[in-house]
């Protein structure tokens, strides 16, 4: 019994010893993403979020990132970004230029000697913020435009602005209404009824409540008339449009 009982005595010391070992390990691993011990050790940083508009290049940076790194490699989520991305980016410093709007996942990974590796991710947020100059007349009653939108958009602004008045020396006083649309025939918001700026441009906005365009994936705008258009006249118009995926 006194032989069994040392047995189990060092049976016991052996197994905690083996835990401590694991535990140690599984602490190791939380400190370093898994990835690297001493010397050797890479920890990945990919930086702060970025804010950017689509068409125009926004930049990632690693440089925040630690340890003997070898290798930077960026997945900028190309499944959601620009068709001419056909690999990830490599390199400390890279930009990427995105085509469609969106909130985009940027997975930073660094590798260091052998097979140590860590990995870290950032949020790209990309708005779309464009306008469109077009005008109308007698035979053109109304321009259409068409967007659509993915699920995390947080703002959707709208500005029609035009002249107050067309047709020369004889000026005649104008209004145009803008039109927000979702399918084949529901009317989300519109101008109709404003109150006109009584200057010489008139600007409207609509702050679109996303809510209705998203369940729908998309909207359209439609600039017009507002009473019927005056005789051989022409009229130009801007419409900005701005589709927001971080609050502003």
């Amino acid at each position: 019994m006194r032989r069994m009982g040392r047995f189990q005595a060092s049976l016991a010391i052996v197994i905690m010893l083996l835990m401590a070992g694991a535990m140690a390990g599984c602490l190791k691993d939380d400190d370093d993403n898994g990835n690297g011990n001493g010397d050797d050790e890479v920890m990945a940083n990919a930086g702060p979020d970025i804010y950017g508009k689509v068409g125009k290049a926004v930049s990632f940076n690693g440089s925040a990132s630690s340890g003997t790194i070898e290798t930077y490699w960026w997945d900028v989520d190309k499944g959601n970004a620009s068709a001419e991305l056909t690999k990830d980016l490599i390199g400390k410093d890279v930009e990427n230029t995105y085509s469609q709007p969106g909130v985009y996942t940027v997975t930073l990974t660094v590798e260091g000697k052998g097979d140590l590796n860590s990995t870290d991710t950032l949020t790209a947020y990309i708005d779309l913020v464009t306008n469109h100059t077009s005008s109308l007349s007698i035979t053109t009653f109304n321009q259409t435009y068409e967007y659509s939108v993915k699920p995390e958009i947080e703002k959707i602004l709208l500005t029609l602005t035009y002249p107050s008045t067309t047709g020369g020396i004889a000026a005649i006083p104008v209004n145009l209404d803008m039109e927000v649309w979702t399918g084949d025939s529901t009317l989300v918001t519109t101008t109709f009824g404003q109150v006109r700026d009584q200057e010489d441009t008139q600007t409207e906005e609509l702050n679109v409540a996303p809510g209705q365009i998203i369940d729908n994936g998309g909207f359209r705008v439609i600039v017009r008339w507002a009473e019927p258009p005056p005789p051989l006249a022409d009229l130009e118009f801007t419409l900005d449009v701005g589709l927001y995926y971080h609050m502003v």
